[in-house]
């Protein structure tokens, strides 16, 4: 059983510049599973950088919007 609390994981800044703080990550937990969970944050107006994954990602909004790019497609997010 893996059990974490967020106020106790690490802030980082990813490769993307967003901020978060991993719960779980395919390659640092002993989970055997191909995805990670995180919360992540940007500043109003700022933007991630485009990046490639090796596992797969599901993405949250809790508050805010943007505009997703996965691949060719392009969506509005919020």
């Amino acid at each position: 059983m893996l059990i974490k609390k967020l106020k106790e994981c690490a802030e980082i800044t990813a490769g993307d510049r967003t901020r978060l703080r991993e719960l779980l990550h395919p390659d640092r937990d002993p989970a055997e599973i191909r995805y990670s969970l995180a919360v992540a944050w940007l500043a109003p107006g700022a933007r991630s950088r485009a990046h490639k994954l090796k596992t797969s990602e599901g993405y949250y909004l809790v508050r805010g919007s943007g505009v997703m790019h996965i691949g060719e497609e392009t969506a509005e997010v919020e």
